[in-house]
């Protein structure tokens, strides 16, 4: 969506337009999925059933987080509930607003 203002000066008349920014709250994250194919699960277990599938470059809103911390306390797998389902935090990069998420996505499906 395009906003426009107009801007009347003393000697001339001038249209500026402006980009809808994308909307960014506080405490809001976003990931960009690093790894080139990713099965999202149902729950945050590596034994769940695949919810998706996803591509590397994909941005999704993160919706929730899990730490599951094994039995002997030594090994802690941080997941992240994403609205295709959930994913282990190595599989992502995580960013503080939609808008660094696209740029970095932009970057990562460039470079490959």
């Amino acid at each position: 969506m395009l906003f426009k203002h107009k801007i009347v000066s003393k000697n001339k008349t001038s249209n500026i337009s402006f980009e809808q920014i994308p909307q960014m709250s506080v405490g809001e994250q976003w990931a960009v999925i690093s790894s080139p194919y990713i099965a999202y699960k149902e729950t945050p277990i590596s034994t769940s059933k695949i919810a998706r599938h996803g591509r590397r470059g994909d941005i999704h809103q993160i919706l929730g987080k899990k730490i599951l911390v094994s039995e002997d306390l030594k090994e802690k797998t941080i997941w992240y509930k994403l609205p295709d389902g959930w994913i282990e935090e190595s599989s992502i990069y995580i960013y503080n607003n939609q808008f660094q998420a696209q740029t970095a996505a932009k970057k990562i499906i460039n470079n490959k």
